[in-house]
């Protein structure tokens, strides 16, 4: 009598990209062990490498994966609607971010500020630095293109200097990741959100 092979367990993978997002965002890289990854996904180790790699493979996949499903869509606040002012937008996409970053339903803060902080306090794998660094780059580099066009449109006087507005506003997000994983309510990000889009464009 033949023994029929088992199948091998199929799973979602985004649905398990999800889960180790949320684990990382939450805990961090050094602080989400490998038996937390497993025991959340439902994975076991080889199925979890075998699907992403290893574990700091696994972290720059979340990473992306935390960019796509929250850092984009934040973005497109700034873009539309295309006739609103540019004051509008702006403080629409900052007030999207404080929205995020103190959801109940989600860990706390932003997943790229906490892991920033984290590589600033603890010493982490070159590869993760690397990818941060990334991240951070295109989203300075995408301010920057966003408030050039900007000002070829008419929509932002050409006396601002457009790096120092980037740098003001990323220095403004982050401080705003760092409180609410201290736990700041909402209300108190949105007045942070009043005073700095009041400094950017009243003179």
């Amino acid at each position: 009598m033949s023994m029929k092979a088992g199948r091998k367990r199929s799973f979602d993978k985004q649905e398990v990209l999800d889960t180790a997002m949320r684990l990382f965002w939450e805990n961090g890289f050094h602080g989400t062990a490998l038996s937390d990854l497993t025991a959340r996904t439902g994975l076991n180790k080889p199925s979890l490498y075998a699907a992403f790699g290893n574990k700091e493979q696994l972290f720059k996949a979340s990473m992306d994966h935390y960019t796509q499903q929250y850092g984009s869509p934040l973005l497109n606040k700034l873009l539309e609607p295309e006739t609103a002012p540019l004051e509008m937008r702006l403080k629409a996409y900052m007030l999207a971010t404080a929205q995020l970053v103190t959801d109940p339903q989600l860990p706390k803060g932003c997943m790229i500020v906490n892991s920033s902080c984290e590589a600033a306090s603890e010493t982490i794998p070159d590869e993760i630095s690397k990818k941060l660094d990334e991240i951070k780059k295109n989203h300075n580099e995408f301010f920057i293109d966003f408030f050039k066009k900007e000002q070829a449109q008419g929509k932002l006087n050409k006396k601002y200097n457009v790096k120092q507005i980037t740098s003001y506003i990323n220095a403004v997000i982050s401080g705003m990741g760092v409180l609410a994983s201290s736990g700041a309510s909402i209300k108190s990000l949105n007045d942070i959100i009043d005073i700095a889009v009041t400094n950017i464009f009243n003179e």
